[in-house]
């Protein structure tokens, strides 16, 4: 599935300030809801895109409520329940996502380090990749990730410092949610 996002004109509103921002640079994922997200504060001509920021695979369980999983694939469930990290049928785990996030890590860090020139660095993704790069950032453990809340269109603020990335985010907020 590839959806539209829901209310363009709520997310440009709320994204628009980043319209005034001249010197930016913007990667995006190649699904429809994050091309469309981007596109409200960047033209597509400046827009980078990147498979690796894709939505996670849920593969043959994409679209299904989570009765209909437990039911059908009721050996996740345990694995989940174990703490471990199983893979969507044809699909992909946490530990996937982790390592496509790695991988646009490095390519941005170098990029950012040959063009000093942007003030900005704007990536629009989904929420599964959002939980896994926060769960590595705070060490998290991973069968935690999934109670990392990520609210739709609310920036994540992030610096980079000596080659760094340094999350700039409220972790009491972050972890009090955790406990849940």
């Amino acid at each position: 599935r590839n959806p539209s996002i829901i209310n363009k004109k709520d997310i440009s509103k709320k994204l628009n300030f980043f319209k005034k921002i001249k010197q930016k640079i913007v990667y995006s994922s190649t699904l429809k809801r994050s091309l469309e997200t981007a596109q409200t504060f960047e033209n597509l001509d400046n827009i980078i895109l990147s498979n690796h920021l894709v939505e996670k695979n849920y593969g043959l369980a994409e679209g299904l409520d989570f009765s209909k999983f437990k039911r059908k694939y009721p050996s996740i469930i345990l694995k989940w329940n174990e703490k471990k990290d199983p893979r969507f049928p044809s699909g992909e785990n946490d530990s996937d996502i982790l390592q496509r996030i790695n991988q646009f890590e490095m390519m941005l860090k170098k990029k950012l380090k040959n063009d000093s020139k942007k003030k900005l660095c704007i990536v629009v993704t989904h929420n599964a990749l959002l939980r896994v790069y926060l769960g590595k950032i705070f060490e998290i453990p991973k069968h935690l990730w999934i109670k990392i809340p990520i609210n739709h269109i609310q920036p994540l603020n992030f610096i980079i410092k000596n080659n760094k990335i340094i999350p700039n985010i409220d972790r009491v907020n972050l972890f009090n949610n955790l406990n849940a």
